[in-house]
């Protein structure tokens, strides 16, 4: 893969780097000079039947319009081979950093109209990888890895197998409309990163609700969203290329946490006081307390509400062993010696790379990773039903 420009520098672990979707014709005027966007992303199909080059005043990605070819047409209208060629012609237009595999999302109506199964996605997500890069392409290729449940990533990871170079940049697919959910992105990218903590993630269709999340923003190095048209489509009369300014503008201060979240400690569903907080799922009430006490029983509630992700619904050890403790990376509690002891019973298979899947007492399973070098159970995954 090309070296990225001096513009493109990522903030390694920190801030991710940020692509704006565009078409070609918008590519030159649509970074903000103020709260610049690390480049562009365009999709192959905008430059399909395109026949003159475009300018664009920084780094560009090529999207595969996967999104598009399997939702409308429940197919790739084009070859691979045609891909490559596509991706030729347009190598050397700008500053082009790679080209996207044509993967196949796996979310429910995506399956449906494509009347195929994650695993078959996932299957033809790598083979049509493969394919393309058995070309003499200029440009580096970014594979996908593709799922719906996490441990439909953590097996995708697993077939790539040695595919994924160290340090990959990597597409991370079927999380666009999870934008609402953002500690289920964070699940996501944080069992991917346990398997190959090495990967450099790219959080397709992220826009600025997810990367409002610190465990988001941290996990990804890189994203891109085209949700700045989104008031066009609303017959929004704003100008273009202001709309997508005063986006980037936000982004920015999203992954800079310098925008102030609105969640404050009474908000809750639909009451118009912000985002949802952890405790969603019961019905919630603003109530009026002591200021000096407001704090004290949030704690309380988040302990409440933690007690909820005990998939076992055993109480931890008031003693535990310290040498035999395990770290719930979903739910971020303490898995004592005696709840991992009921966990151990339950072990039915071990799986490639130290992944053991474990039957547990809903009938759903999970999946850990014991670290033979560490004492620690990790769990990265909750209920894989969901």
């Amino acid at each position: 893969m090309r070296a990225l420009g001096d513009n493109v520098q990522n903030h390694l672990g920190i801030l991710p780097l940020f692509f704006i979707g565009c078409s070609p014709s918008q590519a030159a005027s649509i970074i903000n000079p103020d709260y610049p966007a690390a480049g562009v992303m365009i999709s192959a199909n905008s430059l399909r039947s395109r026949k003159s080059d475009f300018k664009t005043s920084s780094p560009w990605i090529m999207d595969s319009g996967a999104f598009t070819e399997l939702s409308r047409f429940g197919k790739y209208r084009s070859s691979v081979e045609d891909y490559a060629h596509q991706i030729s012609r347009w190598a050397n237009v700008g500053h082009l950093l790679c080209a996207v595999a044509q993967d196949y999302m796996c979310e429910p109506f995506i399956l449906e109209r494509t009347g195929l199964s994650v695993e078959e996605h996932q299957r033809l997500t790598i083979e049509r990888f493969e394919r393309l890069c058995s070309y003499p392409l200029p440009v580096k290729i970014m594979p996908v890895i593709q799922g719906y449940k996490v441990s439909d990533y953590i097996a995708h990871v697993q077939q790539y197998n040695d595919r994924l170079d160290q340090g990959e940049w990597v597409g991370v697919g079927s999380v666009c409309r999870r934008n609402g959910s953002p500690e289920i992105i964070g699940d996501i990218l944080r069992a991917i990163k346990l398997i190959r903590p090495d990967l450099r993630l790219h959080g397709f269709g992220l826009k600025q609700t997810a990367l409002e999340n610190q465990a988001v923003r941290e996990l990804l190095y890189s994203c891109d969203s085209m949700a700045w048209s989104m008031p066009r489509r609303f017959k929004d009369l704003t100008p273009t290329i202001e709309l997508a300014h005063n986006y980037q503008a936000k982004v920015s201060k999203a992954v800079t946490d310098s925008v102030q979240k609105r969640i404050p400690v009474t908000a809750g569903a639909g009451n118009g006081q912000g985002r949802k907080p952890k405790w969603n799922n019961p019905k919630t009430k603003a109530i009026r307390v002591p200021e000096d006490l407001a704090e004290r029983l949030l704690d309380l509630a988040r302990q409440w509400d933690e007690s909820r992700d005990n998939p076992l619904g055993v109480e931890p050890d008031l003693e535990p062993n310290p040498k035999a403790n395990y770290w719930g990376l979903k739910t971020e509690m303490l898995i004592t010696h005696y709840m991992y002891q009921k966990l151990k019973g339950k072990i039915v298979e071990l799986l490639p790379g130290g992944l053991v899947k474990i039957c547990w007492l809903n009938g759903g399973h999970l999946q850990g990773q014991i670290e033979t070098h560490n004492p620690l159970f990790i769990l990265p995954l909750g209920n894989d039903d969901r």
